[in-house]
């Protein structure tokens, strides 16, 4: 009689577990570190259980945390220089709307308070973020925002991509019409 085959295993969904674990988290941020669990298991699964070089991958308290864009509230200019951005990593709760954290946020320079501007007047696209611990000052946590810029039409047949050392530049083209960088 044949036996099953033993690997590779079968596909693992570390979800209900995160679940699980911390039920306070919404859907979307527990599936965010589901996902980031079960790539890093199939990526040193081999490592962890046969070459025993590797200790299985876990996700620690300091580890940066995920918000999804349809999590985040929207930027809001409180003061000179001084924003709030209000984001929901909780269950979903229609008394709250979306709004259980606020997070004050102070713009250092001419660049920051011109982009903070733009979330503000919601004239860029706001996307993802992730909160994430300071590396040397454990008190300090860190919010880092993604965001979207819609970019006027291209004249012309010519297309390029533009590389600047680690950042590189992508256009793409809603149904409207209306590109976005």
């Amino acid at each position: 009689e044949k036996l099953p085959k033993p690997w590779p295993s079968q596909a693992t969904n570390a979800y209900q577990l995160v679940r699980a674990v911390a039920p306070a988290l919404s859907g979307g941020v527990a599936s965010a570190v589901a996902k980031q669990v079960t790539d890093a298991w199939r990526t040193w699964r081999f490592d962890a259980l046969v070459k025993m070089t590797r200790s299985p991958p876990h996700y620690l308290s300091a580890m940066p945390l995920p918000v999804r864009a349809q999590e985040m509230g929207g930027v809001r200019k409180v003061g000179v220089d001084r924003y709030e951005v209000s984001l929901s990593i909780g269950p979903r709760d229609p008394a709250r709307k979306g709004k259980e954290f606020t997070i004050p946020i102070e713009a250092r320079d001419g660049y920051q308070r011109r982009t903070l501007d733009a979330l503000a007047d919601q004239t860029v696209k706001l996307g993802r973020a992730q909160i994430e611990q300071h590396r040397q000052k454990r008190g300090k946590w860190l919010l880092t925002l993604t965001y979207t810029t819609v970019v006027p039409r291209a004249s012309g047949t010519v297309e390029a991509a533009i590389n600047r050392g680690m950042v590189c530049f992508l256009a793409a083209v809603t149904n409207a019409g209306r590109r976005w960088l």
